[in-house]
């Protein structure tokens, strides 16, 4: 007889709420031998995404599994008891969460920011030049300043996309606050708690937009020249090229 891969044998799993504790599985067995493709089939809220994240542990924290479930994961001639698991064996990559969100996200911040120079006439950094500022301080008081508005759109897009991403950290096994929204709505079916939860969400995205307009308060950074003139370029050499 062929070993299992997983077993999985009277998993109980029971969410530690403000009412109580709330049963999402209760005695669930099964066995999944390898090659074999199984199937949960089950109405809303009848603990499907509970039990399949039980296997991989990344219900919530406030998750409580019952002392007689076991899930057992057969690796050749070692057995783990995946429920036993510590952080350390459990592996949550916030590195590989980390680096996915910047490789998918920058090009919000780049392409708006780099958009933002392109458009900037050279006869305004002249000008600069001309009144004693130096290539830096130019960058930083004058260059900057006119792109500010389109690196912060870029900034802000990526906040709220961080904030609203699911995906990509529950692939990498990290809790969000976005993933306590799902589990509040279909884990527990508490729409209330989902939406008040998504309200401070957006209280939170708001607060960012307000936080920017209160740091430049009376500030105003305008392109007025009529005269265009495109930035020269330069060819950059060594490991600067590689930027």
């Amino acid at each position: 007889m062929t070993k299992p891969l997983i077993s999985v044998k009277d998993l109980t799993i029971r969410f530690n709420t403000d009412e109580g504790l709330v049963t999402a599985v209760e005695k669930v067995s099964f066995d999944i031998a390898p090659g074999e493709i199984l199937g949960l089939v089950g109405e809303s809220g009848s603990g499907k995404s509970v039990t399949a994240k039980a296997l991989m542990l990344l219900n919530p924290d406030n998750a409580v599994y019952d002392p007689e479930s076991r899930i057992t994961l057969n690796l050749g001639d070692e057995q783990v008891d995946v429920l036993s698991l510590g952080p350390k064996e459990r592996k949550v990559s916030r590195g590989g969460a980390v680096s996915m969100m910047t490789l998918v996200l920058y090009p919000y911040v780049y392409l708006l920011s780099r958009a933002a120079f392109m458009e900037q006439s050279v006869c305004v950094l002249e000008a600069s030049r001309v009144l004693g500022r130096g290539p830096w301080r130019s960058f930083f008081s004058v260059a900057l300043p006119l792109a500010r508005p389109a690196i912060v759109i870029g900034v802000s897009l990526v906040l709220m996309e961080t904030l609203n991403d699911f995906g990509t950290v529950d692939f990498f096994a990290g809790s969000t606050f976005t993933l306590g929204i799902y589990d509040v709505w279909l884990n527990m079916n508490n729409i209330a708690g989902a939406a008040q939860l998504a309200g401070l969400l957006l209280f939170f995205v708001v607060f960012l937009v307000l936080a920017e307009r209160f740091a430049r308060r009376k500030q105003r950074f305008h392109h007025t020249t009529s005269k265009y003139k495109a930035l020269p370029g330069y060819e950059l050499e060594g490991w600067a090229r590689l930027l």
